[in-house]
């Protein structure tokens, strides 16, 4: 439980370098899909789950029914329309208006869950592998907001991102040396965060539209 308790409570501590929009893409939307994915799961497949019920006679014994309402579960159903008559008794439907999905919802739950986490997990992954730190910007930044400005903690700050962000001085390249090509990934490498983010924001965007 003590694993459990540090690690949810390092996934839910806020960052500062991300927004409210993207902490309800990724945080809420995934918890309110894991949480619907726990209940339907448990509903169908708990101890104690009754998923569907079936049409069954009345002198079948418990087994039997128990043993219908799991076959009924497990082979799917279909559609017959009310202006229909009623498929003959042994008779398998072949058409295409089986309803074989709801075995699957719980997964699909936990697939959609998993897919709004990916932006995030990228954005994250592409922070660690940077070397301009910008959790730590961005926390030290949101401290020295809450009161006065120490002198060392902005000259730290600024220091950094001197560092950071003047390191690849496209000024200092030849021309004659390098082409267009070379000199679009020079601006790709020093505004890498700057796109990945945005390809986050994209991402977020393809998620919502697509689910």
């Amino acid at each position: 439980m003590d694993v459990i308790k540090r690690i949810a409570q390092k996934r839910l501590k806020p960052r500062h370098e991300e927004d409210m929009v993207d902490r309800a893409n990724y945080m809420t939307t995934s918890f309110i899909l894991a949480t619907a994915a726990v209940l339907v799961f448990t509903k169908e497949f708990g101890p104690f789950s009754e998923p569907i019920y079936c049409w069954s006679q009345a002198e079948w014994s418990d087994d039997w029914l128990e043993y219908a309402h799991d076959f009924c579960f497990i082979e799917s159903t279909y559609y017959v329309p009310s202006n229909k008559t009623m498929p003959m008794k042994g008779a398998r439907n072949n058409h295409n208006d089986r309803i074989s999905y709801y075995q699957w919802v719980p997964f699909i739950f936990v697939l959609q869950a998993i897919i709004c986490q990916l932006p995030n997990y990228l954005w994250r992954i592409s922070n660690a592998l940077s070397s301009k730190r910008l959790p730590s910007i961005f926390n030290h930044a949101h401290k020295a907001a809450g009161k006065d400005c120490e002198n060392n903690v902005a000259a730290g700050i600024a220091r950094h991102l001197a560092s950071v962000l003047l390191d690849f001085d496209l000024n200092n390249l030849d021309d004659k040396e390098l082409g267009i090509f070379c000199k679009f990934g020079g601006i790709l490498l020093q505004n890498t965060l700057s796109f990945i983010y945005l390809l986050m924001k994209c991402l977020f965007l393809f998620v919502n539209i697509g689910q």
